[in-house]
């Protein structure tokens, strides 16, 4: 999943296409969804796919369980964001931020945003 939008309501799979307002029948979803595209320099209709990565956030409330954390930290293990993107990790709660400090989850994280002056990756508490 990756968002289009300024909440993590505003998501949809990596080759989905940016919905378009006029579409939303509710008129506060509508103005929210416009204010949304607009920010984030979107067009209705157009692919997610191909388009630049500036910031990947992991975390969330229940989207970011210990699970979701391991699951990450393997995928990122021995590698490294691309230049010029900065990754957020957010554990759910203050426990899962204990555990995953516990199983080094949180060094797997900071090594994998370490290799440039323009990458950030931190373990954020809530």
């Amino acid at each position: 999943m990756i968002t289009y939008g300024t909440n993590p309501g505003m998501g949809m799979p990596i080759d989905g296409r940016v919905p378009d307002p006029t579409g939303v029948p509710d008129a506060a979803h509508r103005q929210a969804l416009d204010k949304a595209l607009r920010y984030m320099d979107l067009r209705p209709g157009e692919p997610l796919l191909g388009k630049r990565v500036d910031v990947v956030f992991l975390g969330s409330c229940t989207n970011s369980r210990i699970s979701d954390l391991r699951q990450a930290a393997r995928v990122l293990r021995g590698h490294h964001v691309a230049d010029g993107v900065r990754m957020l990790v957010v554990p759910g709660s203050q426990e899962v931020k204990r555990q995953a400090e516990a199983e080094g989850l949180d060094a797997v994280f900071r090594d994998a945003g370490r290799s440039g002056a323009r990458r950030a990756a931190r373990c954020a508490s809530r």
